[in-house]
């Protein structure tokens, strides 16, 4: 009999559940100008098999370095993981 692979919802690394990631106005620096987060499409959350486990690369924060990037000012999203932080991950749709 085949084995049921399990997944449930998990909070996406990338936008920490917001759904929307914040970026900076080059033009204007006093203004922000947010967009639906890259990795779970503005939902806040991604599927996830079961057990979880989080991103080895990016341990689980969906982005790799703590600072800014330095090519526009922003986060640029784990290439392990996509983004979504887990392992073995993908978008709800």
């Amino acid at each position: 009999m085949p084995q049921t692979v399990e997944s449930r919802p998990q909070t996406c690394g990338f936008c920490d559940g917001r759904g929307v990631t914040w970026k900076k106005d080059r033009a204007a620096s006093d203004q922000d100008e947010s967009r639906a987060c890259p990795a779970c499409f503005g939902r806040g959350c991604v599927l996830v098999r079961q057990p979880a486990q989080v991103c080895p690369d990016c341990n689980g924060w969906g982005r790799i370095g703590r600072g800014l990037d330095t090519t526009g000012g922003e986060f640029q999203p784990c290439e392990e993981c996509g983004g979504m932080g887990w392992q073995d991950a993908m978008p709800l749709v």
